[in-house]
């Protein structure tokens, strides 16, 4: 039997960034689960994300991050390779990337859309860990979407 223990870090709610942090421990195994929203083309949430990473950081080893960033990158959406750099979602993602980079994080995503309606197929949403390759392989995939909604469960 696997044993679970969560617990709400409400000491990184920031005003402004729409976000949720736990603690959880999984058998032995603790680690930070996030869950972030970034509105489009909010860089001051950005700036505050990169800002809660730093103070998670500084207490815990791994963490896992799923986000709806409404950035898009080269690294983990394939569909905005050839887009002109201007694009604005283009920009969050330079941002967004360079806070991966800053903190060590990995992107989970393999460049497939994780957002799909209509014509439009993107990759808005995006997966990071810190400190779960220790712990074994990752692998990345979609779930089933039970709230049918355009984006893709990762």
């Amino acid at each position: 039997m696997i044993s679970v223990k969560k617990v709400h870090l409400q000491q990184y709610d920031i005003q402004d960034l729409e976000a949720v942090w736990a603690n959880v421990m999984v058998d032995k195994c603790r680690l930070v689960i996030g869950s972030v929203y970034i509105a489009p083309g909010d860089m001051v949430a950005l700036n505050l994300l990169d800002l809660v990473l730093e103070l998670i950081l500084r207490e815990h080893r791994r963490v896992i991050i799923a986000m709806d960033s409404n950035s898009r990158h080269g690294v983990w959406d394939d569909s905005c390779i050839r887009m002109p750099h201007h694009t604005r979602s283009l920009q969050m993602g330079i941002k967004l990337d360079d806070i991966i980079r800053k903190h060590s994080l990995v992107v989970h995503n393999n460049g497939l859309p994780t957002y799909c309606q209509g014509n439009v197929a993107t990759a808005p949403d995006v997966t990071l860990s810190v400190g779960l390759t220790e712990l074994g392989s990752v692998r990345w995939s979609f779930v089933d979407d039970e709230l049918r909604t355009p984006h893709e469960g990762c």
